[in-house]
């Protein structure tokens, strides 16, 4: 028998929640509801414009890897991330 049933290997993301104005998004240049990749400088900006405007609600573990063997443990599977 297996010592696990399930095993990722991801990068160790935080994700932050801010609770932003609907024209956040317009004046970023930010289509909702979209991922999109952007560059370093662009990143820069856009936290110093959070951190600035608009106060962090929450800060949680994220990242596909980690999301799937949190679930995965939820439903009894033997996991491990790496």
């Amino acid at each position: 028998m297996r010592k696990y049933h399930v095993t990722a290997l991801g990068n160790a993301l935080v994700d932050l929640e801010f609770k932003v104005d609907p024209s956040f998004f317009e004046n970023s240049g930010i289509e909702k509801g979209v991922m999109t990749l952007i560059e370093k400088d662009q990143h820069l900006d856009l936290m110093t414009n959070l951190n600035n405007h608009f106060s962090l609600e929450k800060k949680a573990g994220g990242g596909s890897a980690a999301n799937t063997i949190v679930t995965c443990a939820q439903f009894g599977a033997n996991t491990f991330y790496c």
